[in-house]
């Protein structure tokens, strides 16, 4: 993009030509999502929040590799 408005919203695309108002308003609607999700992840915690997800991510992702791993030597 080649500018953007006071709430980072884009203004034009980085030829100088306006976005189009379906543009801006998708960009609007993205805007709100995120800062949703956003305001929902602080309220949970903030950081720890985020590091707890991960860590359960990882022990999820561990248990499926140990089982894909275990199936894998069954079938061998």
């Amino acid at each position: 993009y080649g500018s953007w408005d006071e709430a980072g919203l884009p203004l034009t695309f980085a030829d100088g030509s306006e976005i189009s108002k379906k543009a801006r308003k998708q960009a609007v609607k993205e805007m709100d999502k995120h800062v949703k999700d956003h305001t929902e992840v602080e309220a949970r915690g903030g950081q720890t929040y985020v590091q707890t997800v991960e860590k359960e991510l990882n022990d999820f992702q561990e248990q499926l590799n140990h089982a894909t791993a275990s199936s894998d030597e069954e079938s061998a």
